[in-house]
């Protein structure tokens, strides 16, 4: 570029040489590089990717890089901003699967304990007496009200309450005696 008098900034000014004229910098400065990506990853592998992207980056846009400032610090923020976006994407990456994913199953949960529950208590609630079932009935439609199922039973509400306790009392006696399941093949 040229200002008003035609002189040219060396702050502006690009690289225009070739790569190979800059190789054996890139490579005195390698090890430098993989050390610094390995202060800031703590993990030599990924370290050393970092520092060959930033090489590779480097002469990939050498003509980007400005004269007679410092190819070293050049290299270095080439490689810390290709850090920095790693870092981001990786965040980005995992919220956007933990939104996607953690929210739903992959598969539905087993059932089967649930339905073999169930069915042992409809075989407990069939063996229940009279009395029980009557309660428990009438329990379940008036949602607990005590005093509305005696009115409607003709009992007092203490008889209710004692009827619903042994029946309660029975059904968990026959579920934790059920029998186990049998076999398809018995």
């Amino acid at each position: 570029m040229a200002d008003a008098a035609g002189l040219e900034h060396p702050h502006y000014l690009q690289n225009n040489s070739s790569v190979d004229s800059f190789a054996p910098e890139f490579v005195a400065l390698l090890l430098r590089l993989k050390q610094y990506a390995l202060r800031l990853t703590r993990n030599p592998a990924v370290a050393d990717d970092l520092a060959q992207e930033a090489v590779v980056r480097g002469m990939e846009h050498i003509h980007l890089w400005r004269q007679r400032t410092d190819l070293r610090a050049w290299l270095f923020t080439i490689l810390r901003n290709r850090y920095v976006s790693d870092v981001r994407r990786a965040a980005r990456h995992s919220a956007w699967a933990r939104s996607t994913y953690a929210e739903r199953p992959a598969a539905c949960p087993p059932r089967q304990v649930e339905r073999l529950q169930l069915r042992d208590l409809e075989r407990a609630l069939a063996q229940l007496p009279d009395g029980a079932k009557d309660g428990g009935d009438a329990g379940r439609a008036e949602r607990g009200r005590y005093y509305a199922v005696a009115s409607q039973l003709g009992v007092p509400v203490g008889t209710v309450r004692s009827r619903l306790l042994r029946g309660r009392r029975r059904l968990y006696e026959l579920i934790d005696s059920a029998p186990p399941p049998q076999s398809a093949q018995s």
